[in-house]
């Protein structure tokens, strides 16, 4: 298994090559929806500033109250329902 150590400064150097994705992955023997996958992972930690980097967590929710109007309503298929209040 490929560790962020060993794929992220390939990442790096693929950036500087002016290959493609696939033809840099070939050329370094590995499969490109692996390096593809690495790709986006490196992407997604560069983008967050240093306080984000940090689990992800759940946040609470304030549950409506009656007074509020239904602005949108998503019914799914597997029966659950969003609702959404002003």
């Amino acid at each position: 298994m490929r560790t962020e150590q060993e794929m992220f400064p390939l990442v790096e150097q693929w950036q500087k090559s002016g290959l493609t994705k696939k033809q840099f992955a070939l050329n370094h023997n590995i499969n490109d929806k692996t390096f593809i996958y690495w790709y986006y992972k490196y992407i997604r930690k560069q983008s967050l500033p240093i306080s984000d980097k940090k689990p992800i967590s759940f946040i609470e929710l304030e549950p409506y109250k009656q007074s509020q109007t239904l602005h949108l309503e998503i019914a799914l298929e597997n029966g659950v329902t969003v609702r959404i209040y002003k």
